[in-house]
């Protein structure tokens, strides 16, 4: 009778040896069972491993993650010399004893007893950019005396799996490494349509959960035996599209809505023009508080002038807005748009669909519709400004001045504007409804306008491209980000028959955040020139180009007519207070530009203008100390003697 055997995981057989020491059965069972999680502290940490797997794989056991700051690094395993028969079986035996026998053998069994103890807390594990890598590493074993190695066979795979961990209601703090399972549930990050979310899951498959892959490397054992050990590179640098992702909670208690990647186009299309209108009338408020009081003739011109640029500047904002509005309906709810109609002989924008099946609005939608209709400013409802603007479209696209009601020498404004009787500004009073909700002045939560879109969008399919992870809003910013891996592997094949077998957690961990201020810092120095005389500066080659258009260089030209004491009084309180020029130049030549420049020169401008803001910020962050810190270079000179 053939005697069947199951497959099962294991850690990295260099790893059984610590078994023998095990306080009780659970113990000895978790350190055979358990994959391990590896760091390397170079960015040649593949080729680390394999020549670590070829000369000495007991070292292994020194490369366990270890908890560690830049203050207190951990000591880097260095790959041992190669070395055959008698002298490699005598440094294997040499590891084993009690006491160290010179320095750096001490260094490494310290490191060994630190990553033998068991933490309490997760560890942190930091980015790629701060010269830090991780692998979790396990070995597919058949369930045997010696556990010998299950190769692979056609159809088969194994990979592993990122679980995110959150605490139980009631349960705070962080999840000991070890016991986390009964007090923390495990999610699988799972993929939804185009979203990936994270789902509710235990030990079994989810089926559309992410597989990452894991690939194999052979070894000699101290048997003799060649084994095969399978790692994969633990994603840490993958930490903020972990945290952006939705956490589907099954019961309704704690659950968290994603932000409709469509309701993110409004936001940063539509509705923040609105926001950054009414910030703009705040600070030409707050500008014309500090002037005289009211009486002076001369100052009395110079408020009107400010807030008659304020408001040209809102006008601007909000007739560019419409246009975005006008397209993002047509884009996403085109029958919403279809109902508002355009102008006889003007086209629909691009984003609208060519052809619509025929059918009237949703309710929804019909909502949506009226308060359009509804709101209004200067006698034109949203709707009718919406209609009305199409009209204009080609001319603001192909806009080249700047606006202004009146320009520097009192003529009627440019041809390419609206009409003076199109007003229409955002930040009217008739338009507040739309945007501030509970009677609130700040832009919290979701406004009355995207409450209206958002249920109206939801009779109409998902056309808009999914929101990288750095534009996405965290629905769980505040929670604890601690994670596990287990390894698995798949018959695709089989079916129900051989389901997929899971391995026990690895210890749980905390991915680091990128700008993690105890994170180990990867070495970087920027050469500047040594010689910046005249002489030595000109040496460099002009390597870079910048590529200016005609518009770009009018505003460049602008610009280099503003001298550094315009930029002082600018600054300055009445009565030495002058605003800069604000004429509008003529950008009509046709004639771009290209400028050449040098990155090293570019440097030392960089170096420069950082060191003037820092010191100017240094009135408010008291930072100077901590912030730049400078050494003296004896005999370092830019000019040889």
């Amino acid at each position: 009778m053939m005697v069947r055997h199951r497959t099962i995981w294991a850690a990295p057989a260099p790893l059984w040896a610590e078994a023998r020491t095990a306080a009780n059965a659970a113990a000895k069972s978790a350190a055979i069972s358990r994959p391990a999680l590896l760091r390397f502290a170079s960015d040649e940490f593949m080729d680390e491993l394999a020549l670590i797997l070829e000369r000495d794989p007991s070292q292994l056991v020194d490369l366990r993650t270890v908890e560690e700051t830049w203050r207190r690094p951990a000591p880097r395993v260095a790959p041992p010399e190669p070395l055959s028969g008698l002298n490699r079986r005598l440094r294997q035996e040499r590891k084993l004893l009690p006491r160290p026998t010179n320095l750096q053998d001490e260094a490494a069994l310290a490191l060994r007893d630190i990553a033998a103890e068991v933490p309490k807390k997760p560890y942190r594990l930091f980015h790629p950019a701060h010269q830090r890598f991780y692998l979790v590493a396990a070995c597919l074993v058949c369930d045997l005396p010696g556990l010998p190695d299950h190769v692979l066979e056609t159809g088969e795979r194994a990979a592993f799996v990122v679980r995110r961990l959150r605490p139980k209601q009631g349960v705070s703090g962080a999840p000991n490494p070890l016991t986390w399972a009964t007090d923390w549930d495990e999610y699988a990050f799972v993929f939804q349509g185009r979203e990936r979310t994270w789902a509710q899951a235990d030990e079994t498959t989810m089926a559309k959960e992410e597989h990452l892959p894991l690939f194999p490397m052979t070894y000699t054992a101290e048997d003799g035996r060649r084994r095969r050990l399978l790692a994969g590179l633990v994603p840490v640098a993958r930490r903020d599209a972990y945290m952006a992702a939705a956490i589907n909670v099954q019961s309704g208690e704690g659950a968290v809505v994603r932000l409709d990647s469509r309701l993110a186009l409004l936001r940063n299309d539509f509705v923040q023009a609105y926001w950054s209108g009414k910030e703009l009338l705040k600070q030409t408020e707050r500008m014309i508080a500090t002037k005289p009081p009211v009486g002076d003739p001369p100052k009395d011109t110079e408020k009107l002038a400010l807030r008659t640029q304020s408001n040209d500047d809102i006008q601007v904002t909000s007739w560019y807005a419409l246009l975005d509005l006008s397209s993002y309906l047509a884009a996403h709810l085109p029958y919403v748009r279809k109902q508002i109609g355009v102008p006889d002989g003007v086209p629909f924008p691009e984003e609208l669909p060519a052809s619509l099946p025929a059918r009237g609005l949703t309710p929804t939608e019909q909502a949506l519709f009226a308060q359009l209709g509804t709101v209004s400013t200067n006698g034109r409802t949203l709707a009718v400004a919406l209609h009305d603007i199409e009209a204009y479209r080609t001319k603001l696209e192909s806009a080249t001045q700047i606006y202004s009601t009146q320009d520097a020498t009192n003529r009627p404004r440019a041809d390419n504007w609206p009409p003076a009787g199109f007003s229409f500004r955002l930040t009217d009073s008739g338009l507040d409804k739309l945007f501030l909700a509970n009677g609130s002045d700040l832009p919290d939560g979701r406004t009355p306008l995207e409450d209206l879109v958002k249920a109206a969008l939801s009779a109409m399919p998902l056309r808009a491209p999914e929101m990288p992870p750095v534009g996405q809003p965290s629905p769980s910013a505040g929670d604890p980000a601690y994670f596990i891996v287990r390894c698995v592997y798949e018959k695709p094949g089989c079916g129900p028959i051989h389901p997929p077998i899971f391995s026990p957690p690895t210890l749980a961990f905390e991915p680091a955040s990128f700008f993690e201020p105890d994170a180990p810092a990867r070495p970087i120095r920027i050469a500047l020139p040594i010689d910046s005389t005249p002489g030595g500066l000109r040496k460099y080659t002009k390597s870079v180009g910048f590529m200016l258009s005609d518009q770009l260089a009018c505003q460049k030209t602008r610009m280099g007519n503003i001298t550094f004491g315009d930029l002082v009084l600018s600054v300055l309180p009445w009565p030495f207070h002058k605003d800069l020029p604000k004429g509008a130049p003529n950008c009509d030549s046709g004639i771009g530009m290209l400028c050449s420049l040098s990155i090293p020169i570019i440097t030392i401008c960089a170096l420069f203008l950082l060191i003037i803001f820092v010191t100017l910020l240094d009135i408010i962050f008291h930072w100077l100390p901590l912030f730049i810190l400078c050494f003296p270079l004896p005999n370092f000179k830019g000019k040889k003697p």
